[in-house]
């Protein structure tokens, strides 16, 4: 009866618009006082949880990101992308999905990659007259890499919230990173050749040597990071302060693009944004534990197993399950009260942690492509000056594909795990 009152009370605070965060907090309130017990636990679980070091690294992530936005990081690689793949057909579409890969290896999310490119790619494509409603599409479809391509700041927060190694989880998404990212540009090709789009440039060596100067430094962000984190010099939230202090040197002393008001002004973004995601965080981490004290895992287990013994048709459920709760919670929360449930399901079966993180993470960043939580489609459709109506249709043959490729991430974990065993086990 308890887990009936935590998940109806959340529902319908969160049908009363109550911001997420006090949702957490009020429905594990009441369920505790509905079974008789003190809510002060929860406070406490929230207290420690709140000394965790490792919630250093989102912070400075967001830092980073921010910094590098401002001091001309996407421009140097939008231009490399446009060297890189502007002598194709539907150069201008392919330009915002490898721009988006980049940055994603330099901002950590999935909604900062997609403003930050968007703005600089979108106005491009619709003066060469890509039709609106694609530029949505492939804009939201790129910037969903984001979430999967290491230094993610979903990774981290899923990685801290099962107790699972963030560096193995890093590794796990380059692959499926990549993968998403060419299918995507294959598309790109295609609907350029089905809709006329003529190349808008000739390859030039020179060009891309240039080009690749420029943002040669930038690029290696992501390498540093992976490779310190994965290499033991330092950890993920020492990671994240060597990303802000190497952002700060790329914004100041190389590009000289970022002044004194530009890392005020980012400081106080990441403040207000940090305040935001940290209370979430926490408050779930209080709502994790009612859900544990209540068994609620145990039970669902039971039911699962009730359904079925067999692991792959197990990990098909429980996607299935994801994605649902993906298209109406936020990214942060869906991690952190999910995971804590569907993790000690995976291990019974016998499914490997990582596997299931980086799977789990995918899942998420197609979810959040659809209505209504769909945080990445609607910066998209702001940047795009689109409905959501219009830019779904659109959207659908990327999600077609995406989902396809999450399939097949499920089941050959290979694919996923290759460089984690290769590099750290």
């Amino acid at each position: 009866m308890g887990t009936i009152v935590l998940f109806s009370s959340f529902f319908v605070l969160l049908l009363l618009d109550v911001p997420i965060a006090f949702a957490l907090m009020g429905s594990s309130i009441v369920s505790m006082l509905f079974l008789g017990q003190s809510p002060l636990p929860i406070a406490q679980r929230m207290i420690v949880a709140g000394g965790s070091t490792s919630l250093l690294a989102i912070p400075f992530f967001i830092f980073a990101g921010d910094l590098m936005n401002r001091g001309g990081v996407t421009r140097r690689l939008v231009d490399l992308a446009y060297a890189l793949v502007g002598h194709f057909r539907g150069a201008l579409a392919q330009i915002a999905v490898v721009a988006h890969m980049f940055f994603a290896g330099v901002s950590g999310s999935a909604v900062a990659d997609t403003a930050a490119v968007g703005t600089a790619t979108v106005p491009t494509m619709l003066r060469a007259g890509y039709d609106r409603g694609f530029t949505a599409a492939v804009t939201g479809a790129s910037g969903a890499i984001g979430m999967i391509v290491p230094p993610s700041i979903a990774i981290i927060i899923l990685g801290i919230a099962a107790n699972v190694s963030i560096a193995e989880l890093f590794l796990a998404g380059i692959v499926p990173g990549l993968v998403i990212g060419i299918v995507q540009c294959i598309q790109c090709y295609v609907y350029a050749v089905r809709h006329g789009h003529a190349v808008v440039t000739e390859f030039s060596l020179s060009r891309l040597g240039r080009a690749l100067l420029h943002a040669i430094l930038p690029l290696i962000t992501p390498a540093i990071l992976v490779a310190g984190i994965v290499g033991g010099v330092f950890t993920p939230s020492e990671a994240g302060a060597v990303a802000t202090v190497y952002a700060l040197f790329l914004g100041v002393v190389v590009y000289r693009e970022l002044d004194f008001k530009g890392v005020i002004e980012a400081l106080v973004d990441t403040t207000v944004t940090t305040g935001l995601v940290m209370f979430l965080v926490l408050a779930s981490f209080g709502f994790a534990w009612v859900v544990t004290i209540e068994k609620i895992p145990n039970a669902i287990a039971l039911s699962l197993l009730g359904v079925t013994s067999t692991a792959w048709i197990m990990l098909l459920l429980m996607n299935v399950f994801v994605f649902i709760c993906g298209c109406v919670l936020d990214p942060t929360p869906a991690i952190l009260i999910l995971v804590q449930i569907l993790l000690p399901i995976a291990t019974q079966f016998g499914i490997d942690p990582v596997h299931f993180g980086i799977i789990f993470i995918i899942n998420m960043a197609i979810s959040h492509l659809l209505p209504p939580a769909g945080v990445v489609l609607y910066t998209t459709c702001s940047i795009c000056n689109i409905s959501v109506t219009k830019a779904i249709p659109a959207l659908l043959p990327f999600l077609a594909l995406m989902i396809i490729e999450l399939l097949i991430f499920m089941y050959f974990p290979g694919l996923t795990l290759a460089l984690p065993k290769l590099l750290l086990r």
